[in-house]
């Protein structure tokens, strides 16, 4: 999209933003489900030939317990809810 400014160039210079792919369990799931799902993942991700294709995509495979998972998207919410909010975006 070669004539979209890029944040800088539309005067908002220290904005940083990402995409992530996530496995959420339904609440409620027994904690040995979730520690057997993610041990699982983190084998998968840690694969030389998986990362290879995230690279090949321009993405990072990265493995994290289910508690920093559980973390990245409360500091997520508390970034983003805020400016939802202030800019009364609404799903359709």
């Amino acid at each position: 999209m070669p004539n979209v400014p890029t944040f800088a160039e539309a005067g908002i210079p220290d904005m940083e933003t990402a995409t992530f792919t996530g496995l959420l369990a339904p609440a409620g799931t027994p904690k040995e489900i979730v520690d057997q799902l993610s041990k699982a993942l983190q084998k998968i991700l840690n694969q030389a030939s998986i990362k290879e294709k995230f690279e090949k995509l321009g993405a990072e495979a990265r493995a994290s317990t289910s508690q920093e998972f559980a973390t990245y998207l409360s500091a997520e919410d508390a970034k983003w809810v805020p400016v939802i909010k202030r800019a009364n975006i609404k799903a359709n």
